[in-house]
């Protein structure tokens, strides 16, 4: 349950799913009750410092977006820096 939520799954979605599967009822305030409790670690770990380690390869995940500049239309993509701070380029 809780990994489908962090994948961005919603909280019926996940009640759902799980009756489903295991044909139990999960209301949607229990899944969220459980996943409540995680917010403070995930925000924990999407807030650590990374520039305090070597890190030999980086892989990263861009989106590119096409946006209209006056007349031209050009392709924008997320970046990280060196300091491993998400910019728009």
């Amino acid at each position: 349950m809780l990994e489908m939520y962090i994948s961005g799954v919603s909280t019926r979605k996940v009640s759902q799913i799980v009756e489903e599967l295991c044909g139990k009822s999960v209301s949607k305030s229990f899944v969220y009750s459980l996943t409540a409790q995680l917010d403070p670690m995930v925000s924990e770990w999407q807030n650590r410092s990374l520039s305090d380690k070597h890190f030999p390869y980086v892989m990263t995940d861009v989106i590119y977006i096409k946006i209209r500049e006056e007349v031209k239309f050009l392709f924008k993509f997320t970046d990280i820096d060196r300091l491993a701070r998400l910019k728009i380029s």
